[in-house]
């Protein structure tokens, strides 16, 4: 079902018009296709089907929550963005970063701060662990 919402979101992103953001339409999408399946399915009794929406809403949550978070990363300059992904992403440590990309590693820990910070301004968060 995950794969069908995506298929969905991913086809029909071009009627995306930005009046709000993407997780939302992205929940439309999920709630619908929820809808729709269980529609077809009439013989599943209807507490199952309150436990599977929410299930499913709280992975389209989660879904929606790491959309808006790639998206405000790729908003990052360049070589911050680069070191956000390298650290956050894929989970390299800090001395791993730096010889990776060739710098210091006092630059890797100014960069990985610096992002910290615009992350938490663009996605309006005032502690970095809510993200």
């Amino acid at each position: 079902m995950t794969q069908e919402v995506f298929t969905r979101f991913f086809s029909n992103l071009y009627r995306y018009k930005e009046y709000g953001k993407v997780k939302n339409y992205l929940y439309t999408i999920a709630g619908n296709t929820v809808k729709n399946y269980y529609k077809k399915k009439k013989d599943i009794p209807s507490e199952e089907l309150l436990k599977s929406e929410d299930r499913s809403k709280n992975h389209v949550e989660e879904i929606g929550v790491r959309l808006t978070i790639e998206q405000a990363v790729r908003k990052l300059p360049e070589e911050i963005r680069e070191t956000a992904v390298l650290y956050f992403f894929q989970e390299l440590k800090q001395r791993e970063i730096a010889e990776l990309l060739h710098i210091k590693l006092s630059l890797v820990k100014y960069r990985i701060g610096r992002a910290k910070e615009l992350l938490m301004k663009e996605l309006e968060v005032e502690n970095y662990d809510e993200i």
